[in-house]
């Protein structure tokens, strides 16, 4: 009897700064998702996690995917952790690959292009979320990545070079096809998961005592749930809130989600531009029940991005 094709799901960016933003939702749902389809949908596959990736390709597993949130450094990732996982990733992601038998790894987080695969006789499956370094390349392409020119040269060996590109949405695919020039049969579109039953149930916390914890309590607010990088376009959500204000009506924005301390200063600065600094609510990260709770008690769910690949907030 053959061995089954050996998928080596990538885990480890649940360790960076990527673990509580869009990318880290993207994998834990994808994996919960895989970890509960029937094993006749499986048939002729054998899924496992990697969770850990050590310089020279030693590496830690789970065949226990949908249970996995992440290590150690999953609490508090710093920017450095982005860096040194990407490092990792370009030189030692192979061995990991040759070590476990791995005859593909499906790269969740793109942000570093792992080198040498062929020689492990592994196939390479990476997620797109978006292109929008591409389209905007002044606004995402630093000294770092090698200034616009090299950015978007290193996005699409990145793309070009997989054997298979998983798109999450229509606007994503159609991107990667016209803009990188990655041949439309290695391209598909799979939608991101979500576990609706999850979010549709009643909160498990007390709801009052939750918002009155976030300052919400008996107040109108508009929420908003991400980052703040250009493409997010805080000073229109500020002078959104302005607007709304200045009709009479008394708004506040509640932020959900992890900012580092210059994304604060330069939040919080926009918001006194635009005299609004008073109504801005930064909840931080919160727990995805403290979430269902903030989505049930606003008035809007705010997201007014300049250009997103899906928008999964």
């Amino acid at each position: 009897m053959a061995r089954p094709l050996r998928i080596l799901l990538d885990l480890t960016p649940l360790d960076t700064p990527s673990g509580p933003r869009g990318i880290g939702r993207y994998i834990r749902e994808l994996a919960l998702g895989l970890s509960e389809l029937r094993s006749g949908e499986l048939e002729g596959l054998e899924i496992i996690g990697l969770t850990s990736l050590g310089w020279t390709g030693t590496c830690e597993t789970t065949r226990d995917i949908g249970s996995y949130r992440g290590g150690p450094r999953s609490i508090a990732p710093t920017e450095m952790d982005s860096y040194y996982w990407a490092y990792r990733q370009r030189v030692a992601l192979w061995r990991a690959a040759q070590r476990v038998g791995a005859n593909a790894v499906h790269i969740c987080d793109p942000h570093a292009t792992p080198l040498f695969l062929g020689l492990a006789g592994c196939r390479k499956i990476v997620t797109c979320h978006d292109l929008v370094p591409t389209r905007f390349p002044d606004h995402y392409f630093g000294v770092r990545d090698g200034g616009a020119v090299v950015g978007k040269r290193i996005e699409r060996r990145r793309y070009r070079s997989a054997d298979l590109v998983v798109a999450i949405s229509d606007a994503t695919r159609d991107d990667v096809v016209s803009l990188l020039g990655v041949p439309a049969n290695r391209v598909v579109r799979v939608h991101n998961g979500i576990d609706v039953a999850w979010w549709a149930a009643p909160p498990t916390l007390d709801v009052e005592t939750t918002l009155d914890r976030f300052g919400l309590r008996g107040r109108d607010y508009v929420l908003y749930v991400g980052g703040s990088d250009w493409r997010k376009n805080t000073p229109g959500m500020m002078a959104a809130l302005a607007r709304a204000r200045a009709g009479g009506i008394d708004l506040r924005l509640a932020w959900a989600g992890h900012l580092q301390a210059g994304h604060i200063e330069a939040v919080e600065g926009e918001a006194r531009r635009c005299g609004v600094f008073e109504a801005l609510v930064r909840v931080g990260y919160v727990t995805d029940d403290e979430l269902r709770i903030l989505y049930r008690g606003a008035r809007a769910h705010l997201l007014v991005s300049r250009c997103e690949g899906f928008g999964l907030t």
